[in-house]
Formats: structure tokens, C-alpha cells, sequence
């Protein structure tokens, strides 16, 4: 997004049906997204692997402040905690909390920035909602394009364009229809009505 923002003054982000994770962090740094009534964001708290999954690490700093506060009330409460705790390798706690406040911080900057005018408190409010997992409870939640505005996010009603709707639907459901049903694993295109700027990239079976 950074580079993109040092070669267009004016970014839309367009979202058919959902962009979630890095997705609606993308969508946040743009200067309006494009939603229909069905679209959603989600949540934008990180995630860390940890033992060949991927965790939030909101509860992982859970599990660490429930553990000192059941062994402070009860030090045999270590014999539960322990075998639990010893799956996660050392400074993954505070993995975790530069994580969170990373997340939180680029999310905060690039709405200031760019959607937000300058707002930074209206910035710092979205930024800390979009990232509370104790807020959404789960990262694959669906944030609807209401909820979005009431953070002060920037929406565009898909459905008030319906040549635009028309257009974001089809390129979305043939891209779709393209990267699950061939062999292709990317395209790349622009605005400029001519296969000589179209460009496909497949995936060669061994």
C-alpha cells in the first residue's frame, strides 16, 4: 500500500464479496471502499503460528494472564497450566505484543492518512475496534459495511452504481471461476480495453 500510495493519488478499494485480515488492512488504507449490501470485512487482530497453527495472539496473552492469576490464587493450579504453557516457545508472549501493537499502530497511520483525513483520534477508535479480538471474538467474523461506517470508515454503496455493480460482479466471479477452475495462479490486467495488456500466469503440471 505504501508503494501504491507514491503512484496514485486516489485509491478505491472494491470488495464483491469480502476482504478479511490483511484484506480489509489493505481496504483501511485506501480513500473509500466500494461494498455491496452481501460484502464484509473482518477483524484485523494478528495472527502467529504456533505449533503448525495459526493463533491469535490475543489469545495467547489470554492464556498467560489467566494462568498467573489462577496461580496466584492457587499455586497447585500450576500442575493445569503447565503442560499448556510449555507448548509455546520462549518470547512468544512478547511476539505477541509487538504484533498487537503493530497491527494497531499501521492501521491507525494509514486511516490518518488517507481515509481519515488527518482525524487522528477517529483513526485510533477504528484502528483499536477493527483489532479487539475480544470485540469480534473470532478473526473469520464478518464486519458488515454498517458496522464499518459507524467506525467512521469511508463506504460506498455497491449497489448505488449499477454499471459499476455489473462490472465488479463479473470481473470478480470470472476471476474466480478462472483461479479455481484452470491451472492459472495469477492475472494481471488494467483499465485499457486490449489483450496486449493482459497478462496470465498458469501453473505447469510436473
Amino acid at each position: 500500500m505504501q508503494y501504491l500510495r507514491t503512484k496514485f493519488a486516489h485509491i478505491r478499494a472494491i470488495v464483491p464479496i469480502a476482504a478479511m485480515s490483511a484484506g480489509t488492512m489493505i481496504a483501511l488504507a485506501c480513500d473509500e471502499i466500494v461494498m455491496g449490501a452481501h460484502s464484509y470485512l473482518g477483524p484485523i487482530d494478528p495472527q502467529l503460528p504456533v505449533g503448525g497453527r495459526w493463533v491469535p495472539v490475543g489469545s495467547v496473552v489470554d492464556d498467560f494472564v489467566r494462568a498467573s492469576q489462577d496461580i496466584a490464587r492457587d499455586p497447585q493450579m500450576y500442575r493445569v497450566w503447565s503442560p499448556i504453557l510449555d507448548k509455546y516457545p520462549p518470547g512468544l508472549l512478547s511476539d505477541c505484543g509487538q504484533a498487537q501493537k503493530r497491527t494497531k499502530r499501521v492501521a491507525k497511520e494509514w486511516l490518518a492518512a488517507w481515509m481519515l483525513g488527518g482525524d487522528e483520534d477517529a483513526a485510533h477508535c477504528a484502528a483499536e475496534w477493527f483489532a479487539n479480538d475480544q470485540e469480534h471474538m473470532s478473526h473469520n467474523r464478518p464486519i458488515s459495511r454498517d458496522e464499518a461506517r459507524r467506525q467512521r470508515i469511508v463506504i460506498t454503496d455497491l449497489e448505488n452504481d449499477p454499471s459499476l455493480q455489473e462490472a465488479a460482479l463479473s470481473v470478480h466471479h470470472a476471476t474466480m471461476h478462472s483461479l479455481t477452475g484452470t491451472p492459472m495462479v495469477k492475472i494481471i490486467d488494467n483499465h485499457l480495453r486490449s489483450s496486449d495488456h493482459t497478462y496470465m500466469v498458469m501453473r505447469v503440471p510436473d
